[in-house]
């Protein structure tokens, strides 16, 4: 049976814990000192002090990364959009075509393209057929020899375009179809027309037509060590982007209509 002299103290268990212990009368007549009530000790003002800190330290950093994990609204602004070179309303900066496949024409070769507010990436060559007739679905009149299939892809619209005012639009569910000609290969003169149509995955209720043209001598690098093409890119292309969906409030910018190649309103 434990004695009168049996007494309970809190301590600190191996792992720096507070634990509540029971102690024999040996232990309590070698710890008596030790059983003084734990609210006037230091140490247990500085611990609870200590872990009012880090509640309040670990609220304040769960509260961040809630805010932060909302999605922005994006607020969209339907219309047809040109870049400067058709005298609208943003840059083109390149475009850019990596030979993955190993040569023009392979599957597996990535088309990407970045201008003011927008990325393409992501989009990978599926398969080539023969054509012999212009672009579908615009007044461009270029016979073209090619029809190019590409899969996956990934559309990026900031606001630093006409597009939005807030959020940021993204679509990775598109129709990519490029329609080509280059005689002879990598060296020609090489015409293409782009045509990309899809939904935006964060506002469904927009859809999306970019119509991008490009006529020209592109410049073209090589693998210094297998010798092979590594990819062509041009610095200039006509492009008109059309979002079409709800009306929105309106906005601070205009969209212009687009360049003649573009037939109507798509």
């Amino acid at each position: 049976m434990p004695s009168r002299e049996d007494a309970a103290f809190y301590d600190l268990d191996d792992e720096g814990v507070l634990a509540f212990v029971q102690t024999t009368s040996l232990q309590a007549r070698a710890r008596r000192r030790l059983t003084i009530p734990l609210s006037r000790t230091k140490f247990y003002s500085d611990t609870r002090e200590d872990g009012m800190k880090r509640i309040f330290i670990f609220s304040l950093a769960f509260l961040l990364t809630f805010a932060v994990s909302l999605p922005a609204k994006v607020k969209v602004n339907p219309g047809v959009y040109t870049n400067t070179a058709l005298g609208g309303d943003f840059d083109f900066k390149f475009w850019k075509e990596m030979f993955k496949g190993g040569y023009p024409g392979k599957p597996g070769n990535v088309l990407q393209a970045l201008g003011e507010g927008f990325i393409f990436n992501q989009a990978k060559l599926v398969n080539v057929v023969p054509w012999a007739a212009p672009a579908p679905g615009s007044s461009d009149i270029n016979v073209y020899a090619y029809k190019s299939t590409y899969g996956g892809g990934m559309l990026t619209l900031n606001p630093s375009g006409p597009w939005c005012d807030a959020g940021t639009l993204k679509a990775t569910s598109m129709s990519i179809t490029n329609y080509s000609s280059q005689d002879p290969p990598l060296t020609g003169i090489l015409k293409f027309h782009l045509v990309i149509t899809g939904t935006f995955d964060n506002a469904p209720d927009y859809n999306f037509i970019v119509h991008a043209q490009y006529e020209g001598q592109p410049e073209v690098k090589y693998d210094p060590y297998t010798g092979l093409p590594a990819f062509q890119r041009g610095m200039d292309a006509d492009v008109a982007i059309e979002i079409t969906g709800p009306a929105a409030a309106p906005s601070k910018k205009k969209g212009k209509k687009a360049a003649s190649f573009i037939e109507g309103d798509f």
